[in-house]
């Protein structure tokens, strides 16, 4: 009287979306395949080929042995992260993140905005604006908003305005 009917039960494979809340804290490397929410506190790096979302309660801080922070496929930015950012496909910050360090994009990568950085490199183009204050280097690609920044290396690049103490075009 307990039988299950074959195919009684289906399975639908979903994407899974991790989360670590505010009362998590973790140091070391922390490495994930699909989606991750990190709303707690992360010492070292955050490695992964997904989508990392840094919630507005999140403090991350690269490690002492290491400078970058984040490194994965693309990463949304609402909290606090000290030290750089690297990125192969997307880097979004929100009007409440915190970034004390350097955003580095792979070609391809598509930037939302950049603002409250330290030195930015990228060769793709920014649909938003940037602000750094120290140095943007772009080797290609176009800026649709505004640069502000200490110092500029625009070598091939294009962006709507510049605002810099130094610039360099080539």
């Amino acid at each position: 009287a307990y039988g299950v009917t074959p195919g009684a039960f289906e399975t639908t494979a979903v994407s899974t979306r991790n989360v670590l809340n505010s009362d998590v804290r973790i140091e070391g490397i922390l490495r994930f395949t699909d989606d991750l929410l990190v709303d707690g506190t992360v010492t070292g790096e955050i490695e992964s080929d997904g989508v990392l979302t840094v919630g507005m309660n999140a403090v991350i801080r690269a490690g002492e042995k290491n400078k970058v922070a984040v490194r994965t496929r693309s990463a949304i930015i609402q909290g606090r992260v000290t030290g750089d950012v690297v990125v192969t496909d997307r880097v979004e910050l929100s009007e409440t993140a915190q970034l004390l360090g350097d955003v580095t994009a792979a070609n391809g990568a598509d930037i939302a905005s950049i603002s409250k950085a330290d030195n930015v490199t990228l060769a793709q183009a920014v649909t938003g604006d940037i602000t750094a204050s120290g140095k943007v280097s772009a080797a290609t690609g176009t800026v649709m908003g505004d640069v502000t920044s200490g110092s500029a290396v625009m070598s091939g690049a294009k962006a709507k305005s510049l605002n810099t103490g130094a610039l360099s075009v080539t």
